[in-house]
């Protein structure tokens, strides 16, 4: 073999090794757009799981909030027990109700006052429309307002979790 064959030629070596750092960036680039791909997926997943854990929470306080209906009914305005034992179970379903109420409160579930405000369909649905005279405690122009709340509804944040059921003035 002469030297020339040996000697490499310096202008192939300079086009091998921009190839290679060309390919070598590609390589980072790739790299850099998977890892991204992934921290962004990462996040997603992370989203996705507090999204469900809300819908879990949410459908286990409607599981709970027929038991506080009850509750509020047990301890209701036309609800009078006379005697000292009734008076004492009284005041306990009272305690009881509070405590429930305090346990929602502390997930973030706010009952929604709905009495005498305007009809919202969506935070209440209509079950009645009072045709007959103004309900005590109603404005005398209560078209289109709520002037009874059969079942309270709730929210956590903006979202409604139940709907209260109504009845509408006409």
């Amino acid at each position: 073999m002469s030297k020339e064959n040996k000697k490499t030629n310096p202008s192939s070596h300079e086009a091998t090794k921009d190839t290679a750092k060309d390919e070598l960036q590609e390589w980072k680039n790739l790299a850099l757009r998977l890892k991204a791909d992934y921290e962004n997926r990462e996040k997603e997943i992370a989203k996705e799981k507090t999204a469900l854990r809300g819908l879990v929470e949410e459908n286990l306080i409607c599981d709970f909030l027929p038991v506080l209906d009850n509750l509020n009914s047990a301890v209701g305005p036309e609800r009078s027990d006379s005697g000292v034992e009734g008076q004492a179970w009284f005041e306990g379903i009272k305690l009881v109700r509070k405590q429930f109420e305090d346990v929602l409160h502390g997930l973030g579930v706010e009952k929604m006052e709905l009495f005498g405000t305007e009809f919202d369909p969506g935070l209440a649905e209509a079950v009645d429309i009072n045709r007959s005279s103004i309900p005590q405690g109603c404005a005398p122009s209560s078209h289109n307002k709520i002037v009874k709340v059969i079942v309270d509804g709730y929210r956590k944040g903006e979202r409604v979790i139940r709907a209260g059921r109504v009845v509408v003035g006409e």
